[in-house]
């Protein structure tokens, strides 16, 4: 069975660009902590879809080099992402398609819907250019939740609460439930927008 929804009755597919882990840098990763991991993962996602975040900072002398910067329990975390690839010969690994599957997120499908609804969410947030603080009181959520939301941190936050979010939002929801076909890979939930 797989699981679409529709925010709307057009789709809008987003090209993903894959994550490709170079040397050490997954192994690294998985040494921070679950909320940072989590917040890294939503951006890296906003990534490969050639979406921007407000966390990320091009990277002095390097053109197309991007650090990420995430602030937790008093500490700074950095990871460095590339959008394109040099043609030196360096170790790497392919990415699942799932970066919270890469990042040993529990339950990878669900928080990869979830970032997909926060992503929305944060895009009509960033369209409106709202603040903080009226995002959250239209949304119905603390000053801290607003925070947590677009910066990836969805542990807190249901779909069905992310569902709701969007239709304060405006949004129309439509979820589709089709048979997959026996031949193909197994069952998953999938995002999209409409223009």
């Amino acid at each position: 069975m797989n699981i679409k929804v529709d925010i709307s009755n057009k789709c809008k597919k987003k090209e993903m660009n894959p994550v490709v882990w170079v040397g050490d840098s997954k192994k690294r990763l998985l040494t921070f902590p679950a909320s940072v991991r989590h917040e890294i993962g939503f951006i890296l996602e906003r990534a490969q879809a050639g979406l921007t975040h407000h966390n990320v900072k091009l990277l002095r002398g390097f053109s197309g080099v991007y650090e990420i910067v995430s602030n937790y329990d008093r500490n700074t975390y950095r990871a460095i992402y590339a959008m394109k690839m040099t043609n030196e010969k360096i170790e790497y690994e392919i990415g699942s398609g799932n970066v919270f599957k890469d990042l040993e997120i529990p339950n990878p499908e669900e928080y990869l819907a979830k970032t997909r609804l926060a992503m929305i969410i944060y895009d009509i947030i960033t369209e409106r250019k709202l603040k903080h603080g009226k995002a959250a009181k239209q949304l119905g959520i603390s000053k801290r939740e607003i925070t947590a939301l677009l910066n990836g941190r969805l542990d807190d936050f249901s779909i069905e609460h992310l569902f709701a979010m969007l239709r304060k939002l405006d949004r129309d929801i439509e979820i589709v439930v089709r048979e997959r076909p026996a031949d193909t890979p197994p069952a998953e939930i999938n995002i999209s927008t409409v223009v």
